[in-house]
């Protein structure tokens, strides 16, 4: 995970979002991002490095591909 990275983190929100029953907008295209599935899935999403160490803290400042070169 590259926390750096805003697409990477969008992408892995919208997963966890998913799982979490989020939907990111409703019907009528209203953003929804404040929803309970969309809050657990960044708070799961920070956990897991800061709390769970799943992913390493450290990845939590990798840019875009970073953690390729490292």
């Amino acid at each position: 995970a590259e926390g750096g990275n805003l697409s990477n983190n969008i992408h892995q929100t919208f997963v966890l979002g998913q799982q979490h029953g989020a939907d990111f907008f409703d019907k009528d295209g209203k953003a929804t991002f404040t929803s309970d599935g969309a809050v657990a899935a960044v708070k799961q999403y920070i956990d897991f490095m800061a709390k769970d160490k799943i992913i390493a803290p450290g990845n939590a400042e990798y840019a875009q591909n970073q953690s390729l070169t490292d």
